[in-house]
């Protein structure tokens, strides 16, 4: 075959493996506004599924390092930006 030629034998014939996404490097850097953007108080409150305070107070440990879980974040930023997308279009 001509895969075989330009790529190894070894690399072609091995299991599947994942990888992880740079999440939290995303949060940190390019992606921070986002967090500003979509979990805010108001567009928190807009979306109306989730505990305000606690959301903020996970967001604050979050940026001064109190706690370690960018997922966590993520999903919440991911459903907010969803919901702005396709729920609420005038935010």
């Amino acid at each position: 075959m001509i895969q075989e030629e330009k790529i190894p034998k070894q690399l072609l014939d091995r299991p599947k493996m994942g990888f992880s996404l740079p999440i939290n490097s995303w949060l940190r850097g390019e992606m921070s506004f986002l967090i500003e953007q979509y979990l805010n108080p108001k567009s928190i409150s807009k979306s109306g599924l989730f505990n305000v305070d606690f959301v903020l107070d996970e967001i604050k440990k979050y940026k001064m390092n109190e706690i370690y879980y960018p997922t966590f974040i993520w999903r919440l930023l991911m459903f907010q930006m969803w919901y702005f997308t396709w729920i609420d279009k005038n935010n």
